[in-house]
């Protein structure tokens, strides 16, 4: 279970650096994307806004085949992300996910069942 937690700690902690780093980068690159411009660009940068942000954009990236076929993701420009910036995104959502989703299952199962 705490192997399951910092996974998920460690994927937030790399959405942070995506945030921080590689969010003024992605949204420079997606004009035309209605994925991305979805969610605007906010007036005032917190570390929320980035965060969320920078999480959204993670499962749009991960999920990019997804959104490509459905038009909401410009191919060009998702051609133009550097692949260190795509990789870093589906790493980030990954763990996150895994680790979260794996940790409230082990919960669930010791909760009800009492394993």
């Amino acid at each position: 279970m705490l192997s399951l937690l910092i996974a998920c700690l460690m994927g937030v902690g790399i959405n942070i650096y995506v945030g921080y780093r590689d969010l003024d980068l992605v949204l420079s690159i997606f004009k035309k994307s209605y994925a991305i411009e979805y969610y605007g660009r906010p007036r005032e940068w917190s570390f929320s806004s980035r965060l969320s942000l920078a999480h959204s954009f993670s499962g749009i990236i991960g999920w990019s085949s997804r959104y490509l076929r459905n038009g909401m993701l410009d191919p060009e420009e998702f051609s133009r992300l550097p692949k260190a910036v795509v990789k870093r995104m589906q790493w980030s959502l990954r763990l996150t996910m895994g680790g979260g989703l794996g940790a409230i299952t082990i919960f669930m199962l010791h909760f009800f069942f009492d394993m």
